[in-house]
């Protein structure tokens, strides 16, 4: 059958041949374009996996680091120097969906073979274990003790609070350091997010050891303030690398204080990093350390 050059047949074929050949290379750039977001979407995920892994590295390389300036400057002040003070480390964690305080427990008192050789007790209906932390820091009658406790539950997991708490005469910077190395190797394994804070409690036979503390340390004092014989000073020094927000875009990093006995020449210091956690005291009771 003859069909006229210009008919609309032919013009019918000849476009739909047009449209043929233009939808050819849309859909191929179609499938590029594809093929390139996800190849920048799994750059995205990887580099934020990095950037929590380093966070992660650079958080327990900062505490480490304010963890011996913090045993160099209470060697300075205190009577006996900062082997015969107590210490306390406070880890705050969020543990990852899914994890449990008993699963926490078994993990931080087991030894380098898996085996649990201290006795936990076990309070607060559940929510709370403790025992004695003796595969860092020794067999002594005041070797350290450790505690979890289950706080609440947030929109990423549980949170818990981990206290090692040493008594007098019984750390040293090398055994702490390796318990906050373990704990906070093993908390980045089970949680999203953790951080710590660090008291040490003892006596200086000087007086103004606070004043001292903040010259050797060349803190700026942000907060101070006197009770009962109690002086508190919360400052910020560019020696540590921590810090906790005040409010009005302050940011503190050490704080002490000190109290003057009326009974001895001696005073009472406790010194925190970034704030002090917890009260201003002894971390065990007169009883506890007279048993």
């Amino acid at each position: 059958m003859y069909v006229p050059r210009n008919s609309l047949l032919n013009r019918d074929v000849a476009e739909a041949a047009r449209h043929g050949r233009s939808r050819r290379p849309r859909n191929k750039y179609g499938v590029t374009f594809a093929s390139a977001m996800l190849v920048l979407l799994l750059i995205a995920a990887l580099v934020l996996q990095k950037s929590e892994s380093k966070d992660q590295v650079d958080a327990s390389a900062r505490y480490a680091h304010d963890l011996a300036q913090l045993w160099n400057w209470s060697d300075s002040v205190l009577a006996g120097g900062a082997k015969k003070a107590e210490w306390t480390l406070r880890f705050d964690a969020v543990l990852s969906e899914g994890m449990s305080l008993a699963q926490l427990s078994d993990s931080v008192f087991a030894n380098a073979d898996g085996v649990i050789k201290t006795e936990r007790i076990v309070t607060n209906g559940g929510n709370s274990v403790s025992g004695q932390y003796t595969e860092l820091l020794g067999e002594s009658k005041d070797a350290a003790r450790l505690s979890l406790h289950q706080t609440g539950q947030s929109d990423n997991g549980m949170t818990v609070i981990l206290l090692l708490e040493s008594g007098v005469g019984d750390s040293t910077e090398q055994g702490l350091q390796a318990a906050l190395k373990q704990l906070g190797s093993l908390l980045a394994k089970m949680g999203d997010e953790w951080t710590l804070t660090m008291k040490t409690h003892g006596y200086s036979d000087k007086q103004e050891s606070a004043k001292t503390l903040e010259r050797i340390a060349r803190g700026r004092i942000l907060e101070q303030y006197e009770d009962g014989g109690t002086r508190s000073v919360t400052m910020s020094s560019d020696a540590l690398l921590s810090s906790k927000a005040l409010g009005h875009n302050r940011h503190a990093n050490l704080q002490v204080a000190e109290h003057s006995s009326t009974e001895t020449a001696r005073s009472e210091l406790t010194i925190g990093v970034p704030l002090i956690s917890g009260d201003f005291s002894s971390v065990r009771t007169t009883e506890e350390r007279a048993d």
